[in-house]
């Protein structure tokens, strides 16, 4: 048996049960959500890496959509969109930061 003992609380609202849990997760730097543009602008020092694919993700999808899920140094990256048969389409990759 595990035992926890809160070191605080937070409240957060949301219209729908998506948004809701998207801010709680945020709220504790579990998860963030960023557009695909959004995302691919921050200051990455290793951004020449993933231009070949951020070139082909935008060429092939549209409605892109950047989900970075983790704590501490250790992070999953899920780029998702859609194609234009409007089937949805991922992927993801993990990464250290320190």
């Amino acid at each position: 048996m595990a035992f926890y003992r809160k070191e605080k609380t937070i409240v957060e609202a949301g219209s729908i049960k998506q948004e809701l849990l998207y801010r709680l997760l945020g709220s504790v730097g579990f998860f963030r959500a960023f557009t695909f543009e959004d995302y691919c602008n921050e200051d990455r020092s290793n951004s020449n890496q993933f231009r070949l694919l951020d070139e082909f993700l935008r060429s092939n999808l549209t409605n892109l959509q950047e989900y970075i899920v983790g704590l501490n140094a250790r992070y999953f990256i899920y780029s998702v969109g859609q194609t234009e048969e409007k089937d949805v389409l991922g992927v993801s990759t993990m990464a250290t930061w320190t």
